[in-house]
Parts: C-alpha cells; sequence; structure tokens
C-alpha cells in the first residue's frame, strides 16, 4: 500500500494524458458528426427547393392554354366537359364551385340501390297478386285486378301515391302486350306525372317504355336516343343512382338496330354518360372530405389563375380554376347562376408524369420527395418508411403550388443509421481502448514500481543476510587462527581439529561468494559457463552428503539417505555439487529440530534413462499456490520469513537442470514438509 501511496503522482501522470487525449477525441468526433449532419441538413433543404421550382415549372407547363379548352354556352355541361376529355387527354373533367368551394358540376349523386324501384315498396295484395298473374301470362286477370285497384283507391298519403304509380306502370305493360298502344300510353303517361316536380327511378322507367311502345309502332328510334341523351345530360335524373342509369343505357343501346344512325348516337350518348358517371364519383369523395381546405384557398387567390389541391383516399387532384366571367354567364344563361369558378381537374400523378416519379423515386439520390397537403396528410407517396430510432434527421420543408408542402427524406435511413450508430461506436471504442490502454498503463506501471521495489528490498535483504552469514565463518576463522597463532592448542590433533574448521569455513564464504557472482552474472544478463565433463553424479552426492551430515546432527536432524552406486552424465561437477548441497542445505534449514520426523530423506536413483535426484523434509512447507514460484530469484514462500535466506539457492538449481537438459520441481509431501525432485540425462552427449 505504501509503494501505491508512493508512487500516485506516477500513476496522475500517466492517466491524465490519456484522460485528456480521450476528452479531445470524443470532441472531435462529435465536431465531425455536427459537420455531416449539417452538410446533410444544407443538401437536404438545397434539394426541396430545387424539387419545388421543379414542380411548379411542370405543372405550369402541362396546365399551359387551360383556358382555351372550353366555351362555356347554354348546353348540359357533361357535353362541355366531354369536349374538354376529347381535347386534353390528361384532363379528368370539368369542375364548376360557388363562391364557398361547393360543387355546381358536377352534381352530387344520390346514394346508390342495387335493386329496381319497385322492388322496395310497400307490400300491396292486390298489386303484388296482379304480378304475380303477369308472370304466369294471364294479362287479362292481371288487368281486372290493376284496373278494379285504380277504381277502388284515391291517394291521399306518399306511400298510396307510389303504389298507385305502381299499379299504372305495370298495366301500361298488360294493356302494351294486349295491343292496345295508345291506352298503354296514356296509363304511363299518368304514372309519369307523379314525379314530374323531383324525376325519379318511376319517371325514368315509364319514359323508357313510352319509348319502347314508340318503337313498336314504327315511329322509329328517336325516342328512345332522347331518353339515352337525357341520361347523359344528367340534369332531369340527378335523383337516380348511377347503377340504375347505366342499366338503362345498356338495356336501351341493345334496342337500337346496328350500324344505324340511332346506334351511333346511341354510343355517343354512352360516351357522355360515362364522363357524368366519373364526375359524379369525384363529386361524391370531394363533398364527404375536403371541401373546407379548398375554400381555404380559394380565398387566397392572386392573380388570373388558382391551382388547388384536392386529396382523396384514392389519390391528390390538382384543380386548376379561374373566375368565371359575366359574358360567359350571359351566354350560359341560369346554368352558371351560382358560380364563381370555373376549371379542369387533374390527378396530380397523370399530370407530372415522369417527372414526379424521378423527384418521388429514391433511386440513385440521397433523397426523395414527400408532398403533404395544407391539412398535413402525405400525397405522394402514399406511404413513406419511418425514420429508425437513432437517426436525428429533421426533414425540412418548402410551400410550393397549390398550398402542397414538399418534404425531403432520406433514400435510405439505415445508411444515416449506420454513420450515426458509427460515430456513436467509434466514440465508444475511443473511450474503451484509451481507458483500457491507460489501466494497462497503469497496471504495468504498478506491477514494475512494485517489481523493482520488491527487487531492491530483496537486494538489500540479500547484502544483510549475506553480511549476517559472512559474519560466522570469517569469526570462526578469526578465532581459530588467532588460537592457533598463539600456540594455545593443546594438542596436534586440536591443531588438526581447528585447522579443519577454518578450512570448511573457508569454504563456505568461497561458495557464497560463487552465488553472489553467479547471481551478478545472470542480472548483467551472462549466460552461466557451464564445463560439462563425463561425470560420477553419485559419488558427488555421497560426498555432499557424508560433508554436511554434522552439519545437520548439529541442528538434531538426521539425513537418511539412499544411494545408486554408480550413475554417469556429462555434466559440470562443481555446479552439480552446488545444486545438491542447495537442496540438502535448504531441506536441513526449513526442518524444526523439535519436528516430529526429523529425518531429511535424500535418495538418488535411476529412472528412465535419467539420474533422480530427491529431497525430502519434514519443513514448514510451502503453500499450494506458490509452489511454481520458488525457483524464481529473490523470491521466498510466504511463510518462509522468519528463517534467514536470500532466495538464491532454489534459483540456482533451476539454471543448473535447464542448462542440462534437466528439469527441477517441489510438490507437497503426504504428512507435512515438501519434496525436491532433480533430473538430469545419464551419459548425455551434448555439449556445452
Amino acid at each position: 500500500m505504501r509503494h501505491r501511496v508512493r508512487h500516485l503522482p506516477a500513476y496522475l501522470g500517466l492517466l491524465l494524458p490519456l484522460a485528456a487525449l480521450a476528452w479531445l477525441g470524443s470532441v472531435e468526433l462529435s465536431r465531425q458528426t455536427e459537420r455531416a449532419e449539417k452538410a446533410l441538413a444544407d443538401n437536404a433543404r438545397t434539394f426541396v427547393v430545387d424539387a419545388s421550382r421543379k414542380l411548379e415549372f411542370e405543372i405550369v407547363r402541362a396546365t399551359r392554354g387551360v383556358d382555351e379548352l372550353f366555351e362555356v354556352a347554354f348546353q348540359p355541361l357533361v357535353f362541355l366537359d366531354q369536349e374538354v376529355h376529347a381535347v386534353d387527354e390528361l384532363a379528368k373533367g370539368l369542375i364548376v364551385l360557388d363562391s364557398e368551394g361547393a360543387l355546381v358540376y358536377p352534381d352530387t349523386p344520390p346514394p346508390d340501390s342495387p335493386d329496381l324501384p319497385f322492388h322496395t315498396q310497400s307490400y300491396v295484395p292486390d298489386i303484388r297478386a296482379a304480378e304475380q298473374l303477369i308472370a304466369l301470362q294471364d294479362f287479362a286477370g292481371a288487368r281486372a285486378l290493376l284496373e278494379d285497384y285504380l277504381e277502388r283507391e284515391r291517394p291521399r298519403r306518399r306511400s298510396a301515391i307510389r303504389s298507385n304509380q305502381r299499379a299504372r306502370f305495370r298495366l301500361g305493360g298488360i294493356l302494351r302486350k294486349l295491343g292496345q298502344p295508345e291506352e298503354a300510353e296514356e296509363q304511363l303517361a299518368i304514372a309519369r306525372r307523379g314525379s314530374s316536380r323531383r324525376p325519379d327511378s318511376v319517371a325514368l322507367l315509364c319514359d323508357v317504355a313510352v319509348a319502347e311502345i314508340e318503337a313498336d309502332r314504327g315511329r322509329g328510334y328517336g325516342a328512345m336516343v332522347d331518353v339515352m341523351e337525357r341520361i347523359a345530360g344528367g340534369e332531369n335524373w340527378r335523383y337516380v343512382g348511377d347503377g340504375l342509369l347505366a342499366e338503362v343505357m345498356r338495356y336501351l343501346h341493345e334496342k337500337l338496330p346496328p350500324a344505324s344512325d340511332a346506334a351511333i348516337d346511341g354510343f355517343a350518348a354512352i360516351e357522355v354518360d360515362r364522363v357524368r358517371r366519373d364526375g359524379r364519383s369525384f363529386a361524391r369523395d370531394y363533398t364527404s372530405l375536403r371541401r373546407e381546405s379548398v375554400r381555404r384557398q380559394l380565398r387566397s387567390f392572386d392573380g388570373d389563375r388558382l391551382y388547388v389541391l384536392h386529396d382523396t383516399p384514392d389519390g391528390a387532384w390538382l384543380l386548376v380554376l379561374r373566375p368565371i366571367e359575366e359574358i360567359e354567364r350571359e351566354q350560359a344563361l341560369s346554368i352558371l347562376d351560382d358560380a364563381e369558378w370555373i376549371g379542369i381537374r387533374y390527378e396530380l400523378a397523370d399530370l407530372l408524369g415522369e417527372s414526379l416519379e424521378r423527384l418521388i423515386e429514391p433511386t440513385f439520390r440521397d433523397f426523395y420527395l414527400a408532398i403533404e397537403s395544407q391539412d398535413g396528410s402525405l400525397i405522394l407517396p402514399r406511404e413513406v418508411p419511418p425514420t429508425p430510432e437513432g437517426v436525428d434527421f429533421l426533414a425540412p420543408r418548402q410551400r410550393s403550388i397549390a398550398g402542397m408542402t414538399l418534404r425531403a427524406e432520406p433514400a435510405d435511413p439505415e445508411s444515416f443509421m449506420s454513420a450515426s450508430r458509427s460515430t456513436a461506436r467509434n466514440q465508444a471504442l475511443l473511450v474503451i481502448a484509451l481507458c483500457v490502454a491507460a489501466g494497462g498503463g497503469a497496471l504495468l506501471l504498478v506491477r514494475s514500481v512494485s517489481r523493482e521495489s520488491e527487487v531492491a528490498s530483496l537486494k538489500l535483504q540479500l547484502v544483510s543476510r549475506i553480511s549476517h552469514e559472512l559474519k560466522t565463518p570469517l569469526a570462526l576463522i578469526k578465532m581459530y587462527g588467532e588460537t592457533l597463532a598463539r600456540g594455545r592448542a593443546n594438542s596436534p590433533e586440536q591443531t588438526q581439529q581447528f585447522t579443519g574448521i577454518i578450512t570448511r569455513e573457508a569454504d563456505r564464504l568461497t561458495a557464497m561468494v560463487e552465488r553472489v557472482l553467479d547471481l551478478s552474472r545472470r542480472e548483467g544478463g551472462e549466460e552461466t559457463d557451464y564445463v560439462k565433463d563425463r561425470t560420477d553424479l553419485s559419488e558427488i552426492v555421497t560426498t555432499v552428503i557424508e560433508a554436511y551430515r554434522p552439519r545437520a546432527a548439529s541442528r538434531g536432524i538426521e539425513l537418511s539417505t539412499t544411494v545408486h552406486p554408480t550413475l554417469i552424465a556429462f555434466a559440470d561437477d562443481g555446479a552439480f555439487e552446488n545444486a545438491v548441497l542447495n537442496l540438502i542445505e535448504n531441506a536441513v534449514k526449513y526442518t524444526a529440530k523439535d519436528a516430529v520426523e526429523p529425518t531429511v530423506e535424500v535418495d538418488f536413483e535411476e529412472s528412465e534413462g535419467r539420474a533422480v535426484l530427491e529431497v525430502r523434509d519434514r519443513g514448514v512447507g510451502i503453500p499450494p499456490k506458490e509452489i511454481g514460484q520458488v525457483f524464481t530469484t529473490f523470491y521466498r514462500a510466504s511463510n518462509a520469513r522468519e528463517t534467514p535466506g536470500a532466495g538464491l539457492g532454489l534459483s540456482l538449481v533451476s539454471d543448473f537442470a535447464a542448462a542440462h537438459d534437466g528439469d527441477v520441481s517441489a510438490r507437497a509431501r503426504e504428512g507435512g514438509g515438501t519434496t525436491f525432485r532433480l533430473a538430469v540425462p545419464l551419459e548425455a552427449t551434448t555439449d556445452s
């Protein structure tokens, strides 16, 4: 902990610049993103302004000369509508509005009914019975029932009037079947007068029946054509559903002789009727959906032509309008009394055609065009893909002709999303990378500083321990040397004993110095110079054991040995002797005198072509997590701090084993203690 606090300024010196670098990188990425978004927004604005100009140009070009397409005269407007269709293939029809934007033409259709008009009337027993007799071809009986009903009933209520019309219509048909056309026409005329104020489906069917009677009497097909033209004109039958009118037109046209003038006139009436029905279809949507929007646009008129947008679920219409002139009102008499605006309606997509597709389709461009109406509803395209989450893109808008709003949308939202994600990812990766670098650097710095601190501490301990260990042999050498020098030896045997002690302690000093020199060479990067020769390893092991036995005995520890008589290998005999001595000395040093078994077992045997030395002690043992580290220079197990030592002996043994293609290992011994195992190949032929 003291080391960490002491080196805190160094940590901060590494972390603070990296943190500043991370902040600057994040700021720069944010600026790049902002510049990219600004460029994107500028491009989008340029695109939408350019699209607005192109759109206005195309609309004005396509509707040029629209005022010359029609000349208002005294005739049903549907015929003028047909002329507009014939002159301009893009025009969908004529449109006339009053000052509030309400339709004057085309007229608003009534609700269509798929049934014929008489099928929905109330049940009248006599009429129903007569209709059943008609189905059975009993015309006389049916005539009698109907005449009796008409004689008896005097209609006073609306339902009774409708029943009376029904009875006279059926009676007219019976009289026609019975060959009495004059009487039939009379009954049909009476039936028709019941709908004279508001011509409805009954009046229509009566006119058709009279036209057929005229043809039956040889008076030609003019009456039929007249009915068809009046249907096409639309003014007489505005309360009749288009389904019934279309069916009557088809029925009458089939009655006309093929290739006759009447058939040609009938076909022309059918074409006019198609224009009329198209107009009614437009009027249905106009009345129910968008009239208020058109009224607001009419109030903004300033010029000679007004472009009005009319949006429906089936498509967008463009109304090109102009005010009605007084001379037109005079020529048309009462047709345009309530009208203020006249013009032509176009479908926006058809009018602009390929030019609109080029603006709307996102092909080969960054944006595509979306068109909105005044109320904000989308006109084209009908669906716009939603902008994905994470994409901050505000589509620029531009007001354009006919009250349309144009909007630039990204053609590929996924690409914008990917770019946004990429920027965020890059920022995150930058911060993470710098944090990892800072953390890794700080960790390496901590480990390096801690290691250097630990090595420095170990070196100090080494000097202290070596100094301490040198004192003993030096003191003994000095003491026995002075004794011999003063002639205080009592006998030649004692003199020899003192001389042996001096020699032994000198050898100890020499071994210590050799260890320190080996350490110095290793720390300096030099390899130890081993001189390998054919060596009897068993003899060296025996010599070391016997030389160390007295010292072990002085500590109360017995050496139990088993040595193979002859094991030969190519090795450095001095290095091998030091390795054996270090292992035995290490075992003796860590075995306590008061141990239950104060014995160090030394076995030297052959195993699989190798000479194996095992030294087993009953010492304090090595913690399991530290067994792999005890051969590291200066390393001492955490439970060996009270025992003198510098952490060099086992590292020298490891170097010897590596240099001789052998290995050394340590393992916990059952019952306590440690087993060290050194193995070298026998008869090795590899020279140093």
